[in-house]
C-alpha cells in the first residue's frame, strides 16, 4: 500500500479525490432529482479502493464499515489520520474483494448523509500494489474478450436466421395446409389397409415362408410350365395381392354396366 503524503487542502494529496462542482450543461431531459457532477471513469481510474471523506469523528468506524459491507465482502479498512480532511471529520480507507462491490458502494452511497455529515466517496487506485493493478487490467480484458465475442456470436446467429428464412418455402393458407394433411392422413391410412407402407414397401407380419426349392426338368417346356405354375401359387399364396386382385373385382364390376334380365310375361 502506498504511503499518503500530508497535504495542505481537503483533496490536496490527489487531484482526483476532490469533488468536482455541479454539471450545469447538461441537457434537461439527462438531469435526475438532484444535480451532479459529471466525470468519465477508466479502468485504471477505478479501483477495490475507495476513500471516504467527511465522516464525522464520532467513533462510528462499526457503523461504517456494517454499512459499506451491504454491497460486498470488505477486505480491509482503517482510518487515515495524515489525510488532510475538515474540521471534525475523518477520512477512511475500505479495500472491496471485487470491484464491482466498489462501484455499487460508490454510486449508492456518494453524498450520503451520515450521522448528519454528507459522505464524499472516491476511487483511489494509487493505494494498488503492482501485482493488484496487473489483475485489474488482465479481468478487464477477460470482460472485453467476453463482451465482443457475443456480439460476434450474435451476429452469425441473425445471419444463419436470414439464410434459413430465405431457404423457407413461400406462403400457404392455413386452410390449404389442413386439407394437404388431411389428404395425406387419408393415403396412409389406405395404404395401412392394404398393408403397405406410405414409400411403396410391403408390409410383412410374422416370419417369411420359405422359398419354394427350384428343380431342373431338364426341359425347357417342362421348366417354363413349373415356373407358371409356382407364380400361380405365389399369387394366391400372398394375401396382398388378393386384396389388390379383389379391388380391382370390384372396381371392374363397379365400372361394368349393370344387364336388366328381361321379364317374362
Amino acid at each position: 500500500m502506498a504511503a499518503v503524503d500530508t497535504g495542505e487542502e481537503v483533496g490536496g494529496v490527489c487531484q482526483h479525490h476532490a469533488q468536482q462542482t455541479i454539471c450545469a450543461s447538461r441537457a434537461k431531459y439527462r438531469e435526475g432529482r438532484r444535480p451532479r457532477a459529471v466525470k468519465v471513469y477508466t479502468v485504471n481510474l477505478e479501483s477495490r479502493y475507495l476513500l471516504i471523506q467527511g465522516v464525522p469523528a464520532l467513533g462510528v468506524m462499526k457503523e461504517l464499515i456494517e454499512l459499506f459491507a451491504l454491497y460486498g465482502t470488505v477486505e480491509e479498512y482503517n482510518p487515515l489520520d495524515g489525510y488532510p480532511a475538515e474540521e471534525f471529520t475523518e477520512v477512511y480507507l475500505i479495500k472491496f474483494l471485487k470491484i464491482q462491490s466498489a462501484r455499487a458502494a460508490k454510486r449508492k452511497l456518494d453524498e450520503r448523509n451520515f450521522f448528519g455529515s454528507l459522505l464524499h466517496i472516491c476511487y483511489a487506485p494509487e493505494f494498488e500494489s503492482v501485482q493488484e493493478t496487473r489483475d485489474k487490467l488482465k479481468d478487464r480484458r477477460k470482460y472485453i474478450a467476453k463482451a465482443t465475442s457475443c456480439k460476434e456470436q450474435s451476429l452469425e446467429t441473425k445471419q444463419d436466421c436470414c439464410i434459413r428464412s430465405s431457404k423457407i418455402m413461400p406462403f400457404m393458407p392455413r386452410t390449404t395446409q389442413l386439407q394437404e394433411r388431411k389428404r395425406r392422413r387419408d393415403e396412409d391410412n389406405k395404404l395401412a389397409l392394404l398393408g403397405r407402407e406410405p414409400n411403396g414397401e410391403e408390409i410383412i407380419f410374422g416370419p417369411k415362408l420359405p422359398e419354394t426349392p427350384k428343380i431342373d426338368m431338364d426341359d425347357d417346356s417342362l421348366n417354363t410350365s413349373a415356373n407358371l405354375i409356382r407364380n400361380r401359387l405365389k399369387k394366391i399364396a400372398d394375401p396382398v395381392q388378393t386384396l389388390s386382385s379383389s379391388e380391382e373385382l370390384l372396381v371392374e364390376n363397379q365400372t361394368k354396366p349393370v344387364i336388366k334380365q328381361r321379364r317374362r310375361i
